[in-house]
C-alpha cells in the first residue's frame, strides 16, 4: 500500500471498472512505475518530500495514465516522439515544476 496513491484511484483516472481486477498486477506495477517516476523528478536535490501532497499524489495518477494511454496494445503502438521513456510527461512537469528545486548549471 502506497502513501502517495491507491489501485483504485487510479482505475478511476483511466476509466476502468472497479470491480475488474483481471490486471490488478499489472495496473500496481504501472502505479509503482508512475510513482516512482514523479519521486525521482521531484527529489531532484536528494530530499525526498513526504506524503501526503495533493499535487504530488495527482501528478502520479496523470503519469499513470500516460503509462496506461501508451501500454502498447492500441493500433499504432506508437507513444508520441516527445515521450522519453523512465520521463514523467510534459503535463506531469508542468503540474511539478513549483516544487522542484532550482538547479544550477
Amino acid at each position: 500500500m502506497s502513501a502517495w496513491t491507491t489501485l483504485e484511484m487510479a482505475k478511476k483516472q483511466v476509466g476502468i471498472p472497479l470491480d475488474e481486477c483481471g490486471n490488478d498486477d499489472w495496473l500496481r506495477m504501472k502505479l509503482a512505475e508512475a510513482e516512482a517516476i514523479v519521486l525521482n523528478y521531484v527529489t531532484n536535490d536528494g530530499t525526498a518530500p513526504t506524503a501526503p501532497n495533493a499535487i504530488i499524489s495527482s501528478a502520479m495518477y496523470l503519469q499513470f495514465a500516460e503509462l496506461w494511454r501508451f501500454r502498447g496494445d492500441d493500433e499504432d503502438r506508437t507513444p508520441p516522439q516527445s515521450r522519453i521513456p523512465g520521463a514523467p510527461s510534459v503535463q506531469v512537469e508542468r503540474c511539478l515544476l513549483p516544487l522542484r528545486s532550482p538547479s544550477l548549471g
